[in-house]
Order: structure tokens, then sequence, then C-alpha cells
């Protein structure tokens, strides 16, 4: 019997023509996931901490597809219900017998798969021929196959139009494209001519670009911080047990999941901590103690920031060493945080009495009349320009 011959067409992505053959009912037994993307990589290094498991590669697509259900943003349950009813109606693609887009419908079919070969509804063509053609839907998909070889920067502009720009699908996190940017600019020489492709192939511009580098660097300082502290944090997590192997797992697994769903705090912290004129950046020893402090509290059993005012509440306390110093020997508790916000937003308001009174004594000495400079006692203003020259000292 002669094959059938797949239709072949020049497809657009970002700009790059690329020749494809469309499969109508391509048999999505044939491939597994698509683990190169950054989005998957982060659930599968979530899950080799979880179960142990050194090599990422012996995670098998089960094992992704009960974690990834778990994830509200991809709704994993109400696509698979729609591709069963109606198909997919977004052909995947598939270059040198790998998956390199849809792993979201992938994971949905299997996910539908599953649920109904377990009732062998694929052996059930005559008995339930409904069930039957959902089994169909869920396992031979549309799917456009790139067979010619291509460059690696038609590659990139393949991943730049399907994870970066606009579309109806599910757009990679925050997180993962920032990751994805810092190791196209890290392999790519960090030199200009690595800004210009990625501002070409995805609209990053140099500030941007340079912006998700040092926050991405910033999760991996907290990843060695983790490391570093695991023992003091382990015995505040588990407090009256030993610790053995399945903490120490979970342990690993929650230094990624922190950064994973806390990625935007990471972010605030960095940029209103370490950039612009408010920056404590200039007084390192505050921006490392502040460092700290957030790294503890992400770290902390119960969640105390709990949105990105609580790190800007965090960052107002780090500007001062008697605030800060409240939540440092609290050990970093949800009461010697509040405890610490009490206590800055007070120094703000006696800070804001001082300055009208400042306010007042100038207008005062300026209104003062001639007859009357002559009663005042010269001592005492030298005492006060002395003052004053040590408070404008210690405010530089």
């Amino acid at each position: 019997m002669v094959a059938k011959e797949r239709p072949k067409f020049q497809k657009n992505f970002h700009g790059t023509q690329v020749e494809v053959e469309f499969e109508s009912d391509f048999d999505l037994r044939e491939i597994t996931s698509w683990k190169d993307n950054l989005r998957t990589i982060l659930n599968l290094k979530i899950l080799s901490a979880r179960l142990g498991i050194k090599k990422e590669n012996e995670v098998t697509d089960e094992h992704l597809l009960n974690e990834l259900r778990k994830d509200k943003i991809l709704k994993l349950s109400a696509l698979s219900k729609d591709i069963k009813l109606y198909g997919i109606t977004t052909p995947l693609i598939i270059y040198q017998d790998k998956l390199l887009d849809g792993n979201r419908r992938f994971f949905a079919c299997l996910l539908s798969r599953i649920l109904l070969e377990e009732n062998e509804a694929h052996l059930k063509k005559k008995e339930d021929p409904l069930k039957y053609a959902e089994w169909r839907r869920v396992t031979f998909v549309p799917a456009y196959i790139i067979s010619k070889k291509i460059t690696e920067i038609q590659l990139k502009q393949i991943i730049s139009s399907l994870n970066f720009l606009k579309d109806l699908k599910e757009p990679w996190p925050r997180e993962v494209r920032f990751e994805y940017i810092k190791q196209f600019f890290e392999t790519h020489k960090k030199n200009e001519e690595a800004y210009e492709k990625i501002y070409n192939l995805y609209g990053f511009t140099r500030s941007e670009v340079n912006q998700a580098i040092n926050v991405i660097s910033f999760t991996e300082e907290f990843k060695i911080w983790r490391e570093k502290n695991r023992a003091k944090i382990l015995k505040r997590v588990y407090p009256h047990q030993k610790f053995g192997v399945e903490e120490e797992n979970k342990y690993n697994e929650n230094t990624l999941i922190i950064i994973r769903d806390e990625f935007i705090k990471f972010e605030e912290f960095f940029n209103k901590s370490a950039r612009g004129r408010n920056s404590i950046l200039n007084k390192k020893d505050l921006f490392v103690r502040s460092k700290e402090s957030l790294f503890n509290l992400l770290s902390s059993k119960d969640l105390i920031l709990k949105g990105i005012s609580d790190v800007r509440n965090l960052i107002e306390i780090s500007s001062k060493d008697s605030s800060l110093k409240i939540l440092e020997k609290g050990d970093y508790s949800a009461i010697s945080f509040y405890k610490a916000i009490e206590h800055h937003n007070r120094l703000k308001f006696e800070l804001n009495n001082s300055n009208d009174k400042f306010e007042d004594f100038y207008f005062y000495l300026q209104d003062l009349p001639q007859e009357d400079e002559k009663k005042i006692n010269i001592e005492l203003i030298k005492k006060i320009k002395n003052l004053l020259n040590e408070i404008i000292e210690k405010a530089k």
C-alpha cells in the first residue's frame, strides 16, 4: 500500500518561511512531550526534587501530567474535555520526531486518553462508538511536521512566534521568558549583536534584557542561599522532629516552587531595592541584610509576604537600621514583620513632625525683628549650627 503523501506548504514564523507538511491524523503515541520547553523544565526539576530522581529525563509524561494538572493557569481539565468533544483545532508542530509546540494540547490529550483507555474505549468501536470517537480525537490529531533541517536562528524565530508574541494560546510565564532571554544572551557572546538579535526576535529592549538577566541571577542567588542555610531552615520548619530523605526532597522541591510561584516578588524586590533613585544598593550593609530578610520571609512555613505591597513594606523597613533590627531579632516571624512596619511608620510620622518643627523654626528666624537678633545667645547659635552640620553629614 502506497503511503499517503502529505500536503506541503510554506508557513511564516515571525518573518521566517519554513516548509511544513500537514498531517491530519498524527498518532500522538509516537512522540513524547517537549521536555526542553522551559515551562516544562521548571516542573520537571520540581518533580525530580520531590521524587528524588537525579536524572530529569527519567521523569515520565505521566509524572509530568500529574504535576501540570495542578497548574490553574494551564486549565488542562477544561481543555481536555473540549478536545475530547471537538478535537484539536490548532495543529501541533513537530520537528525531528520531537514536539516543538503544543505541550499543553499534548498533555490535555494524554489526560483524556488515559481515562478513556482505562475504560477500554479504544477497543469499543462497535459497542460504544461515541467513546471510541472521543478516543480517536485525543489520539490522532492535526500536526505540522517540519521535515527539512532548519537553522538555529529559524528555530529561535519559531519559538519566538509561538511563545513571546501575542496569540490566543497561553504564553510562557514571565519567569520562563526571562530564563530563556538569559540563556539566549549568554550563548550569543553577551555582546551588542546579542542585544540586537533579542530585540528583533523577542521584542526585549536592552534594559529589559538586563532586567531579565539580573532577576534570574537573583533567584539563583536564592537557591545558593537556601542550600547554605538548609539545616537552619529545616529545623525551623520541622522544630519537633527529625528530618530524613523525604523532608530533604521536599526542601529541594520547595526551593523551586518558591521561585516559580513567588517570581513576581523577587522581581519587585530587585527592581525597587537595587534600581532607581531610592535604591538601597548603595547602602551595602542594609541591602545584604534586606536580601537576607526577603529570603527568610519567603522560606517561612507561613505565607508572610502575601503580595507586592508586603514586598514594598519590606523595602521601606530595610531603609532604616532600627526597623530592620526588629525583624532580624524576631527571627523573621509574621509578628516581627508587622512590628517592624509599625515601628517604621512611627519613625516616618515623627520625622514629618520634626520637619514641620524645623520649618516653623526656619520661618521664625527669618521673620525675627532686627532688635531681637541682638538678644540671641551666640554660643547657643553655634551649638545649633554644629548640630545641623552633624545631621547633614549623617543624611549624606
